[in-house]
């Protein structure tokens, strides 16, 4: 590397906004926000969010595309939005429309790779979660992961993107605003993972009751998946 002319080999550049200058909200920007509201509302109408779906061809195209890939693993092909729905049922179906939206809000010119870093932390945080005794809520843990570099991706402070998902659960709002939550030892524990501060990554895994061994077979396990659902999408 050094003979190549690297001089950095691991940092954190690509995972923090440029906020010097303030940037308006396309309104491509906030379809996707509203639609990724309508998800996170408790008492969301599937009907209207399967309409919503089949209305933009982009969005069902790929659904379904990954939904008939090996990164969900169904063995009977789904053939329409209607269908999917039907199949997956509403949480399912957020579930993978939350993947999707996410990769749809990376600025044009930004690293695949921040794309590629919240779809990993997203899973190996849900993973790592069933190993733990503290029995937290795996869909929660996903978004927490899921959301960790919107400000990177949309080069936009975490306070505002957090105002934009207002209708996320308080704990994972506060929790990517930098608060201290129950959640936030399980992304501190990603995070030096990722930094290869090993120190802290036995710390955290002491604090969540995790096994080394399992940690580094779920971090495996969630970069291979990751990769899946980038190549289908």
């Amino acid at each position: 590397m050094k003979e190549l002319g690297f001089a950095y080999y691991q940092g954190y550049f690509f995972k923090r906004p440029k906020t010097e200058v303030a940037r308006k909200i396309s309104s491509n920007e906030m379809l996707r926000f509203n639609l990724m509201q309508m998800l996170n509302s408790e008492d969301f109408d599937i009907g209207e969010l399967s309409r919503t779906i089949e209305k933009d061809v982009s969005l069902s195209a790929r659904l379904l595309n990954l939904l008939n890939s090996p990164a969900y693993g169904l063995t009977a092909k789904i053939s329409s939005i209607k269908q999917a729905v039907v199949y997956l049922g509403g949480d399912q179906l957020r579930h993978w429309l939350r993947v999707i939206l996410l990769t749809d809000m990376k600025q044009p010119g930004k690293s695949a790779e921040l794309t590629r870093l919240s779809l990993q932390r997203a899973k190996v945080i849900e993973m790592l979660s069933s190993h733990s005794d503290m029995q937290e809520s795996d869909e929660r843990l996903f978004l927490v992961g899921l959301f960790s570099l919107l400000d990177a991706m949309l080069e936009l402070p975490m306070h505002r993107v957090v105002q934009l998902l207002s209708a996320l659960d308080d704990n994972i709002r506060q929790t990517l605003d930098g608060s201290e939550t129950h959640f936030r030892p399980w992304l501190v524990l990603v995070e030096a993972m990722e930094d290869s501060d090993w120190e802290k990554v036995g710390a955290m895994a002491a604090t969540l009751d995790l096994e080394a061994s399992d940690i580094m077979k779920c971090y495996k396990e969630a970069l291979d998946w990751s990769n899946t659902v980038l190549t289908c999408m």
